[in-house]
């Protein structure tokens, strides 16, 4: 958050500021929709009970954790990619 206020022009500061909290916000809720979402799939309602919670929170978990997988992998791939750059350089 710091950069952003840092690199943004003198006059765009004040947007720059209120837009970080619009992105938070916005990336909140679409994170718990998406977590209710997956739950439900997963069986929370149905068939419900300590069955249900336990294959809810398996989905949900096995799920969300794709997302940091493949942010390794792609700063794996952009560091590597960066590294052959500067060997050319």
């Amino acid at each position: 958050m710091t950069r952003i206020l840092q690199v943004a022009p003198r006059e765009d500061q004040d947007a720059a500021a209120t837009s970080i909290t619009t992105v938070q916000l916005f990336a909140t809720a679409l994170g718990s929709a998406l977590a209710g979402m997956l739950t439900n799939l997963g069986g929370l309602n149905i068939p419900g009970g300590i069955e249900g919670t336990s294959n809810a929170a398996f989905w949900l978990f096995a799920m969300l954790a794709i997302a940091p997988l493949l942010a390794i992998f792609s700063a794996l791939r952009v560091s590597a990619r960066l590294k052959k750059e500067e060997e050319v350089l």
